[in-house]
């Protein structure tokens, strides 16, 4: 797993990437919709709603940003989070 932070002139970018199991490439918008989880070994542990990610996305968009999910080649997933300089 790596984290980065970086500022641009208008805004902050947070950068984590993880190189475990990626996410299919059309399955990484649905995966920020709330109550969305992918993950079946996990069916049946109700302590994960599938939440994290939309309350992030909500979260960036009300600071300006936003969230971004790609893949970290050649596998894993980054997420970067960018939030505005005012």
């Amino acid at each position: 797993m790596s984290l980065g932070v970086s500022k641009h002139s208008d805004l902050i970018e947070f950068t984590i990437s993880d190189t475990g199991v990626s996410i299919e490439i059309e399955k990484l918008k649905e995966v920020i919709n709330p109550f969305t989880r992918l993950d079946s070994a996990r069916s049946a542990d109700y302590s994960n709603v599938g939440l994290g990610l939309s309350i992030t996305k909500a979260l960036a968009n009300n600071y300006g940003g936003n969230l971004l999910l790609s893949r970290n080649k050649p596998h894993g997933l980054k997420c970067t989070f960018t939030i505005a300089i005012h």
